[in-house]
C-alpha cells in the first residue's frame, strides 16, 4: 500500500462557530461518507502526517486579534 497526499476541503455545509477566549479546538479525522463512497475493508486505517498537514481557521479581526 502506498501513501499519497490528499488535499481536501469541505465547503458543502459551512457553519460559523464562536469559541470563547481560552477554549481549545480539537480536530477529529474519520471516514463515514457511506452514501457516496465505497466502504473500505475492515481494519482499514486512516493516517495523518501532522508535519505535512495543515488546518486553516479564519479569525475575526485577523492575526492581530490572536494576542500572541
Amino acid at each position: 500500500m502506498t501513501v499519497s497526499a490528499l488535499a481536501m476541503m469541505n465547503t458543502s455545509a459551512p457553519k460559523d462557530y464562536i469559541f470563547p477566549a481560552g477554549n481549545r479546538i480539537g480536530v477529529v479525522v474519520f471516514s463515514s461518507d457511506h452514501e457516496y463512497t465505497l466502504l473500505p475493508r475492515g481494519g482499514t486505517e486512516l493516517r495523518v502526517a501532522p508535519n505535512d498537514s495543515e488546518l486553516r481557521l479564519p479569525v475575526v479581526g485577523g492575526r492581530g486579534a490572536l494576542g500572541f
